[in-house]
């Protein structure tokens, strides 16, 4: 699991019939100073069980001991070789990384608000961690999203809250960084800015922080969805 692999800069859901994986990675050529950066890029990967994956992996030719020329031409192998991991990548995370089994691009009005062309979000149960001693062979292969770049990792949305990302055009929007860093989105006709400020303030009265996402919850079921979108 690579350090660098948290959190995410807006800049793109597709489903199988078979398990999807999605790693991050990079298809231009990044220096070691942008440890955060990826893009997907497509693989086709069997594991030693016989299972089959189809998705995208974390790449990113600056966090290699070798030239960014040669990271991309032993592109995806490398992944899998431990000893070809730069030295600020720690020895115990050469060996795993993130898969993220479901992704899920929001609407044309939301990516309107977030000033990009697509983003995209996943549930909690959408990652999974792959280790490399578990994969017997792993190819690139073309796929939809190849070229989608990002800082971090895609953020974590409720089943409700992308459901409403995904269909309906955002009714009110409220700029954020007191209770999430990003933005509030109402998707129900009856809040307003101005309701959502107040749903903010209320939230942010309660000094319990524990207590807080289970009233976040409460109000995505009436249509109120809390998108962090951490910058770069």
């Amino acid at each position: 699991m690579l350090i660098f692999q948290r959190g995410l800069r807006f800049k793109r859901a597709f489903r199988t019939s078979m398990v999807t994986v999605l790693v991050l990675s990079l298809t231009q050529v990044v220096s070691a100073d942008c440890t955060s950066c990826f893009a997907l890029r497509g693989v086709r990967i069997r594991l030693k069980n016989g299972r089959s994956l189809v998705g995208y992996v974390p790449w990113n030719s600056g966090l290699f001991k070798v030239p960014d020329i040669d990271a991309e031409s032993r592109f995806p192998t490398i992944l899998l070789d431990p000893d070809a991991w730069a030295d600020f990548i720690l020895k115990d995370q050469r060996h795993s990384f993130y898969l993220y089994t479901e992704v899920f691009p929001v609407s044309r009005y939301v990516s309107r608000v977030l000033s990009t062309k697509r983003f995209l979000v996943r549930m909690e149960s959408g990652v999974l961690t792959l280790k490399t001693d578990q994969i017997s062979t792993i190819s690139a292969v073309r796929m939809q999203y190849d070229g989608y770049d990002a800082d971090f990792e895609v953020p974590v949305q409720s089943r409700a809250a992308i459901r409403w990302l995904m269909q309906k055009r955002p009714h009110a929007v409220l700029e954020d960084d007191l209770l999430v860093s990003g933005f509030m989105i109402s998707h129900n006709s009856r809040i307003g800015r101005k309701k959502l400020e107040r749903i903010r303030d209320s939230i942010l009265r309660d000094t319990l922080e524990r207590k807080r996402p289970a009233m976040m919850r409460q109000h995505e079921r009436r249509g109120v969805v809390f998108l962090n979108v951490p910058e770069d």
